[in-house]
């Protein structure tokens, strides 16, 4: 089987699925099926390689190295331990404390969701149904490897971005967008764009890096920032407020900030070979290489 025809056979088993229904779909799996054209690119022979292991059960570690960077973890595949970058089971647990302690009956959408780690997460709470969105067809492929012999029923995953959100037009309860924000030159689209997926009474879980101050203000970096190219807007947490309720949102609650440091985000074998350490000042750690002040 080739990348594209696993693809597909993931989209028409989805099709299959008559528990999954749109009041706007009438041409979302057309648009979702186009998206196969990015499964030409050279690399995707490789993941879909390490993904037909998986399914056989024949993969070994060096396998799934071959997927790096894994992001977004941990996982434990094949009874393989995969050490990812993030040790987001951190974020997990400060995200549990805002939650609702069932999602029975409630339809839950992940933007930019990686490799679906928190949607994976979020099934326990017993949504109706959870969809992951992100673009990346790596981050597709781990989540396929990922989810391989659990009863994922109720989850799916699309490899598109927020800018189709609008098949979702009144259709979700919760939206989770983490770690989204800051990579995009448009801010307001995205939380207006997150916004009008909301049925009555839903509710957006926004995580994104601030900075320091209780002002309104915020750095737009020039060039990288920790060594990222795709680092544009970083508010203070007063101002990222602000920006909530232009966009018509009323903010209900906010979780403690947290710095990120390096127990959290760290250079693993299944990562980068460089992480967010490397980019802090050594004498302060509270200020980037690049003479930013470290996010929180």
């Amino acid at each position: 089987m080739t990348a594209k025809e696993t693809y597909l056979s993931y989209i028409n088993d989805i099709k299959r699925k008559d528990w999954f229904s749109l009041n706007n779909s009438f041409d979302f799996f057309e648009r979702v099926e186009k998206e196969s054209t990015r499964f030409k690119t050279p690399d995707i022979s490789v993941y879909d390689s390490v993904f037909q292991k998986v399914h056989k059960n024949t993969a070994t570690k060096e396998d799934l190295l071959k997927l790096k960077p894994w992001r977004k973890g941990p996982y434990t595949i094949a009874n393989i331990q995969v050490d990812s970058e993030w040790d987001c089971e951190k974020k997990w647990q400060r995200l549990q404390n805002l939650l609702p302690t069932s999602l029975s009956g409630r339809r839950v959408l992940d933007v930019g969701g990686g490799n679906g780690y928190f949607s994976l997460k979020l099934l326990q709470y017993c949504p109706e149904w959870v969809v992951c969105l992100d673009p990346s067809t790596l981050f597709f492929y781990q989540f396929l490897c990922a989810t391989e012999g659990i009863n994922t029923d109720r989850l799916l995953y699309f490899p598109i971005g927020w800018e189709d959100l609008a098949v979702f037009q009144n259709e979700i309860d919760i939206v989770l967008c983490m770690g989204v924000l800051y990579h995009h030159t448009h801010p307001f689209d995205i939380l207006n764009a997150c916004r009008r997926t909301l049925r009555k009474d839903g509710i957006v879980y926004l995580e994104t890096l601030v900075i320091p101050g209780e002002e309104y203000d915020f750095l737009c970096p020039q060039g990288r920032y920790a060594a990222m190219k795709n680092v544009f807007f970083l508010p203070t947490l007063r101002t990222l407020i602000a920006w909530c309720e232009v966009c018509g949102f009323s903010v209900v609650s906010s979780s403690e900030i947290v710095v990120t440091t390096g127990d959290e985000q760290r250079v693993t074998e299944w990562c980068t070979r460089k992480s967010i350490e490397d980019f802090l000042d050594p004498n302060n750690p509270e200020v980037r290489s690049e003479e930013h002040t470290s996010e929180l």
